[in-house]
């Protein structure tokens, strides 16, 4: 994590200001940040996921933030960036090649010969002797 200190004086005193310079970084290398990168969050608080899709949102980035429990894995809200239209419209879905990839392994589960059907589960197969 990339972080600047700048040092300015402010009134009679001096206040320092910690910001976050990869935006920066990155549109300096010129991507755009709502083009070329997808910016995923989740949050168990909605209180906190607002501040999360603000902070998201405010830099311009194309991303989704989820409200849900990732241990139940169940979603409650989902929200997108103002951006995440423009980055669909460029690029299409961000996860596209990973849902066709993981569609490919189901259609060849078992194929290969490497299923091996139960045997624990026989037991229950047969009527009562």
């Amino acid at each position: 994590m990339t972080r600047l200190i700048d040092w300015t004086p402010k009134n009679l005193g001096i206040e320092s200001k910690v910001r976050d310079d990869r935006h920066e970084v990155i549109e300096s290398l010129g991507y755009s940040s709502e083009t070329h990168f997808w910016v995923e969050a989740g949050e168990l608080s909605r209180a906190t996921l607002h501040i999360v899709f603000i902070q998201i949102n405010a830099r311009g980035a194309a991303g989704q933030v989820l409200n849900g429990n990732s241990i139940t894995m169940e979603t409650f809200t989902t929200a997108f960036t103002a951006a995440a239209p423009v980055f669909y419209a460029v690029n299409g879905d961000p996860f596209a090649k990973q849902q066709a990839d993981r569609a490919e392994r189901l259609s060849n589960l078992g194929r290969a010969g490497d299923y091996t059907p139960p045997t624990q589960l026989g037991l229950f197969d047969s009527p009562c002797r």
